[in-house]
């Protein structure tokens, strides 16, 4: 049996993601959707913009990877 969750949470988590993704540069919002649907954490979006020219142009597979590597997020 896995947590459960008020509505009202998923409403305020969906609404933090959302605000963290428009405030990523536009060349990495798309990259930002793809890692948060894999990894399902709001860290991902606050390293993606502490750090935008590190992630600019990757792949998302290149992306985790980096992730896992340098960051430990796993």
């Amino acid at each position: 049996m896995g947590i459960k969750y008020r509505p009202e949470d998923i409403f305020k988590r969906k609404k933090m993601i959302e605000k963290g993704l428009r405030d990523l540069d536009p060349g990495l919002r798309d990259l930002g959707r793809r890692l948060i649907e894999y990894y399902d954490t709001i860290e991902v979006l606050t390293i993606l913009r502490n750090h935008p020219d590190e992630f600019r142009g990757l792949s998302p597979e290149e992306a985790i990877k980096k992730l896992k590597e340098k960051y430990g997020i796993r």
